[in-house]
C-alpha cells in the first residue's frame, strides 16, 4: 500500500508545476449577465491600468489598499497608479510590478486567481472596458430589450395585484 506524506503546501507547489506551462487563457467563460469570448492577445494593457476589487467593491483609497495587501498577498503584485491618485471620488487604478519592457508577464505561471479569471463580466457591470488590443469580447445574455419586457411585464403585474387588493379592502 501506498501511503502520501505530503504537505499541503508541497501538494500545491506540485499541482502549480504541472500546471506552469499553460497555454493563454482562451475560451468561452459564461457569468451571470455575459458570456465571454475570445483569447488573451498578450498586450498586457490590463496589467497596466487595472481597476481591482476586494469583496466585490472598488478599492478606494492607498490606505485601505495597503490594508488589503497585509489581508491578502495576491495583492502584493500591484501599486497604485500614483498619477490618477487626485481622481478622489474615482477608485483607484493599479499596474502589475512583474510586467517588463516587452509586455511579459515575470510571474505568468504563478499568477494570483484574480489575474487567471481576468477579465470577468464584473469588468463591465463595474464600468469598465477592454483595450482595444484585447482578443476578449463579451456578449449580454439578454437583449436589453427583453429585460426591459420583463420589468414592464412585472410592473404591470404588480399593478392588477395592487389594484385588487384595493378592490378587496373596498369591500370589506
Amino acid at each position: 500500500m501506498y501511503r502520501m506524506n505530503a504537505t499541503v503546501t508541497q501538494v500545491i507547489n506540485a499541482l502549480k508545476l504541472f500546471f506552469k506551462h499553460e497555454p493563454p487563457q482562451s475560451g468561452t467563460v459564461k457569468g451571470k449577465y455575459y458570456t465571454r469570448t475570445g483569447q488573451c492577445h498578450q498586450c498586457a494593457d490590463c496589467c497596466k491600468d487595472i481597476s481591482l476589487l476586494y469583496r466585490k467593491a472598488p478599492i478606494l483609497s492607498i490606505s485601505q489598499f495597503r490594508d488589503i495587501q497585509q489581508r491578502d498577498s495576491d495583492y502584493q503584485i500591484f501599486e497604485p497608479l500614483t498619477h490618477l491618485a487626485y481622481l478622489a471620488d474615482e477608485p483607484l487604478r493599479f499596474r502589475c510590478i512583474h510586467i517588463d519592457e516587452n509586455n511579459q508577464c515575470g510571474i505568468y505561471s504563478n499568477r494570483p486567481t484574480l489575474c487567471r479569471m481576468y477579465p470577468s463580466e464584473n469588468t463591465l457591470l463595474l464600468g469598465g472596458e477592454l483595450s482595444k488590443q484585447c482578443g476578449y469580447q463579451f456578449e449580454a445574455l439578454q437583449k436589453f430589450e427583453s429585460v426591459l419586457k420583463k420589468t414592464r411585464r412585472t410592473q404591470q403585474f404588480k399593478d392588477r395585484i395592487k389594484k385588487s387588493l384595493k378592490r378587496l379592502m373596498a369591500m370589506r
